[in-house]
């Protein structure tokens, strides 16, 4: 974790009144913090106002409501992974421990309710879909052997989502302080944050998302493992990572429902295909809204998907217009620009695509 991060990131606590903390957030004392070049290591962050702990493992500050009930779900693939990355100290291991044991509400709830083991012969990405999603993110398409074919994949790809995001922020936003990418997924669309923006942070429930976007951008906490491409069968190639430098930027897992930052202190925000997969498409809407900035622009894409349970149960609505709901939900906002069928292009295999077509659009608060 940047240390620069903690003068943007708040606590996403509860008041007694269960109105949000937002404190401010200070490295704790203990466990005993590791730090290196201006980055947190390993350790926590307490909120000063409310004196709630959120756990940095291997960097990866984990900013939820219940963060040791969130490590909990995956410890023991965590910490199969972090053992061929470096590790964890031995005090801050019984910390976290201590308090995932402090969090069991009962004897029949369990220590690790989904012991999922980490395989080392899978070792980067974490698991195959994310090597897809660095693909998307970051690489020109595979060569097919076909030019027809190639010539398809690679016009889908220039005009994918990501790209056309990260144009329409660019242009609209200007230069502002701060850019939020909200589940920003292995950090495509944060990185062209950070081009124009002073600072960018991406944020992504995913912890395998957000260490893999640290590794790529970051080099943090180590170097990036070659990615793994899956031919198909048991075939797979490995492809170096591209070297980024890049000072500005961070990755924190966290909600988009719950953003760990101010009101109105992002300049500009975007999502890419995020409101049709999460519980409460609204939820994350209205935290856009209260993060947005007054003057600051909205980018968001997504593919409706019918067979998506946010927009069957919510973006519907029973109009069979989810684009009108999504802006109706935006209250006092105007589209500054609009495209309809954006290609979202995501490669499985050699013989497995799958193409989406997204609706992509910008837009900031009516001028009154």
């Amino acid at each position: 974790m940047r240390i620069w991060a903690l003068s943007q990131l708040r606590c996403v606590g509860r008041n007694a009144d269960a109105g949000p903390c937002r404190g401010r957030l200070a490295i704790a004392a203990e466990p005993p913090p590791r730090e290196a070049g201006g980055e947190l290591r390993e350790g926590a962050v307490r909120c000063e106002s409310c004196g709630a702990s959120y756990p940095v493992v291997a960097g990866v500050a984990v900013l939820v409501r219940n963060p040791f009930r969130y490590f909990r779900g995956f410890y023991p693939f965590a910490k199969g992974y972090l053992a061929d990355i470096g590790g964890m100290s031995t005090p801050f291991e019984v910390w976290l421990h201590n308090r995932m044991l402090a969090d069991l509400e009962g004897k029949k709830d369990k220590l690790f309710p989904k012991p999922q083991t980490y395989d080392e012969r899978i070792a980067h990405p974490l698991h195959k879909w994310l090597g897809t999603y660095l693909l998307t993110h970051y690489f020109p398409p595979l060569p097919s052997g076909d030019a027809i074919l190639d010539d398809l994949l690679g016009a889908c790809h220039r005009q994918g989502p990501v790209r056309v995001l990260g144009n329409m922020a660019e242009k609209w936003a200007g230069s502002p302080e701060l850019g939020l990418d909200m589940g920003c997924s292995v950090g495509g669309l944060t990185l062209r944050l950070a081009g124009f923006c002073r600072r960018a942070i991406g944020v992504d429930l995913s912890f395998e998302k957000i260490i893999t976007a640290r590794r790529t951008l970051l080099r943090e906490p180590c170097g990036p493992a070659p990615l793994r491409i899956y031919r198909e069968g048991i075939s797979y190639d490995s492809e170096p990572l591209p070297d980024f430098s890049v000072g500005n930027i961070e990755f924190v897992v966290a909600t988009g429902s719950d953003v760990p930052l101010d009101s109105a202190s992002a300049g500009v925000i975007t999502s890419c295909n995020l409101i049709d997969i999460v519980n409460d498409p609204f939820e994350v809407l209205a935290e856009k809204v209260r993060a947005l900035s007054a003057h600051g622009v909205l980018a968001m894409s997504t593919p409706y998907l019918d067979h998506a349970t946010a927009v069957t149960q919510h973006l519907e609505a029973g109009t069979g217009d989810p684009r009108k709901v999504v802006l109706d939900h935006l209250p006092g906002f105007e589209v500054i620009e609009e495209r309809a069928k954006v290609p979202w292009l995501l490669r499985a295999s050699d013989r497995h695509y799958d193409l989406y077509l997204d609706h992509c659009f910008a837009a900031r608060r009516a001028a009154h």
